[in-house]
């Protein structure tokens, strides 16, 4: 019985360990938090075997669009990362308020404080869901909703997802600072 109360003793420090391994690891990401946390959309099966794959593309980091290819990559390296953020820092608009027309923003990427609201704005006639990472927001034509700031410093590319709109690229970039 002795040996009994040992062995399960064992076993739930081990699993105590764990748990305590994890909690610790959660913790440091939200101190730390990637970047970006914005799912890349998967890759199709209609792409060339001669095609180089996004993350071995070579991008220019000189407009706001390449920011949004960046989104894409797969794997980027430390050198696309480092170009990234200081494109994004040096074209970032500091607003509040972002316009999605044809599922394309604008500004495409906004620098906003973290916690405070971000106005956006749906100019068209079909609703759309923004697609951020693993959080959705409801977007009905010709309306504005209220998105908080409050996920987290870095990042955070977002897509929409409407009436006959399908894997559409990222459509903009809330950049949030501390």
């Amino acid at each position: 019985m002795n040996k009994n109360l040992l062995y399960l003793g064992s076993i739930l420090l081990i699993i105590l360990v764990g748990l305590w391994g994890y909690y610790f690891y959660g913790k440091n990401k939200a101190i730390n938090p990637t970047p970006l946390t914005y799912q890349t959309k998967p890759a199709t099966s209609t792409q060339s075997a001669n095609q180089p794959k996004l993350s071995q593309q070579t991008i220019s980091f000189n407009d706001e669009g390449s920011l949004l290819k960046y989104i894409d990559l797969s794997n980027p390296t430390k050198e696309q990362s480092m170009k990234f953020f200081e494109t994004l820092e040096r074209v970032a608009k500091l607003s509040d308020v972002v316009t999605i027309s044809q599922c394309k923003a604008s500004p495409v990427a906004v620098k906003v404080k973290l916690g405070n609201d971000i106005k956006v704005i749906n100019n068209d006639k079909v609703d759309y869901t923004l697609i951020r990472a693993t959080k959705q927001y409801s977007l009905p034509a010709g309306q504005t909703i209220t998105i908080k700031g409050d996920f987290g410093g870095g990042a955070h590319g977002y897509r929409c997802d409407g009436k006959g709109i399908v894997n559409q690229p990222v459509a903009g970039i809330f950049y949030v600072v501390e």
